[in-house]
């Protein structure tokens, strides 16, 4: 089960402290932060605008053949699944994404479903 629970990255968690000690350190200076946050991240702020990424759930809905049918959620001992039934070389797949709310779930479904499309 724990290869198919989509869990949050520590990254994102990281940046937002680093940001916010700027912030703080900057004597609230919002200019001043942001000055810093873009000399870290323009390379990744251009690359991120030349090629938006596409959430995987949508992925897997523009897929010419895939078909998605995402089950209502189930939720079970405070954990949300969903199972999602989907085409794959014209058999019928079904795999299970679990998460901490329906749209975790579903994306952690999409994402197994891709890996195994593409």
């Amino acid at each position: 089960m724990a290869e198919y629970v989509d869990v949050p990255k520590v990254l994102g968690d990281v940046l937002e402290a680093l940001i916010g000690a700027i912030y703080l350190d900057s004597g609230n200076d919002l200019a001043a932060t942001w000055e810093v946050c873009f000399r870290l991240l323009r390379d990744e702020i251009a690359d991120f605008t030349r090629k938006t990424p596409i959430q995987v759930v949508r992925q897997l809905y523009e897929h010419p053949e895939a078909s998605p049918h995402f089950s209502a959620p189930f939720v079970e001992e405070e954990v949300v699944y969903v199972k999602l039934s989907y085409t794959h070389r014209s058999q019928r797949q079904t795999v299970y994404g679990f998460g901490k709310n329906k749209d975790d779930a579903k994306r952690a479904a999409a994402k197994i479903a891709l890996s195994k499309i593409m």
